[in-house]
Order: structure tokens, then C-alpha cells, then sequence
């Protein structure tokens, strides 16, 4: 769900992936090209003024506008008054708008397609309200025991260890599974 710069930030050189999904979904770049997909829009510019309008402190990406999740309402109210056709995303204790038929799942799927992948021979971890439809492409979709108490009740399995060390655990002892090639 981030922005693709914060996880520049946060992660420095992105070419230690093939692909990143990024922006819930918006955004798929492959760091080792510098290509970059936009599967979204820029957000529309009566949006963001309206937010500063009523001083709701927010962040922007290249398609997605990023908030505290307790301003949903008023965030709600002026989707609705501009009729725009955005959706609310929560992730946890933020909130994502961003434009309709994006998720983390359309990203993952183009992500793919591009690397010529199948979604059969993908893992997918999550632990939040946006990664539903990232686990739903995924053939096998994990969620992290601190996260998402519905994510879990939606995904194959569970990773039971805390913080991220532990899914970098769960991903080697998946990468270890037998296979059945037919």
C-alpha cells in the first residue's frame, strides 16, 4: 500500500526485487529496468484542494492520497459532494483513496503478466484490510498473526512468529516445499 517513494526511503536500492507493487496496487515498478506502470490515475486536484480547504494533513503519491483513518468521514463527504469516482481503503490505522478497480491484487496480476509468471506459483503475505484481493491472486496467501483478525479468517495460512524476520522465515520454508510438476 505505500507510496513508491517512501519505500525508496525505507528500503533504499528496490532492484533486490523483480517487481514492487506499490501504492495499493497503482503502481508496479521493476526496479532493475526503472520501468514503472500506472494503473491509476493522479488524484484529482478538487480532491487534494479540498482536503487542504478543511485541513486534513494527508500525503500524495503518483495515484493514491494517503491519511489518518479517523478522518473517513470527512474524506467520505467530500468524495461524495465532488462525485469522484475514488474509493476509501483502510489499512490499519491509515486510509488509502484511490482510484476504483485498484488494488494490490490488479497490480500483482500485472506485475506478473509482465515477468510472465502464473499466479500458481505465487506467495503472497499480508496483515492488513488491503491486502484481501493481494492474497485472493496469490496460490498460496499468507497472513501474519499481528495483523488482520478477517485477513487471517481469508488466508491459506497464518504466520504465527512476530515481526517481520519471521516472514522472511516463512518465505525460505515455503521456498523449501516439494513441488508437484505434472
Amino acid at each position: 500500500g505505500r507510496r513508491l517513494e517512501h519505500l525508496r526511503q525505507d528500503v533504499g536500492d528496490l532492484r533486490v526485487v523483480d517487481a514492487v507493487v506499490a501504492e495499493n496496487g497503482a503502481i508496479v515498478a521493476f526496479p532493475a529496468s526503472g520501468r514503472t506502470m500506472f494503473l491509476g490515475r493522479k488524484p484529482p486536484p478538487e480532491f487534494t484542494a479540498e482536503l487542504e480547504r478543511e485541513g486534513i494533513p494527508f500525503l500524495c503519491g503518483e495515484c493514491i492520497v494517503e491519511m489518518d483513518a479517523a478522518n473517513y468521514e470527512a474524506v467520505l463527504a467530500i468524495v461524495r459532494r465532488l462525485e469522484l469516482p475514488l474509493v476509501l481503503l483502510f489499512n490499519r490505522g491509515r486510509l488509502m483513496v484511490l482510484p476504483q478497480s485498484v488494488s494490490k491484487g490488479t497490480g500483482l496480476r500485472e506485475a506478473l503478466a509482465a515477468m510472465r509468471l502464473s499466479p500458481h506459483n505465487t506467495v503472497a503475505v499480508g496483515d492488513a484490510e488491503n491486502d484481501h484481493e493481494l492474497l485472493a491472486v496469490a496460490e498460496l496467501g499468507a497472513a501474519v498473526a499481528w495483523g488482520s483478525a478477517a485477513l487471517q479468517r481469508a488466508a491459506d495460512e497464518i504466520i504465527r512468529d512476530d515481526g517481520p524476520g519471521s516472514v522472511a522465515t516463512y518465505l525460505l520454508q515455503v521456498a523449501d516445499r516439494p513441488r508437484l510438476v505434472s
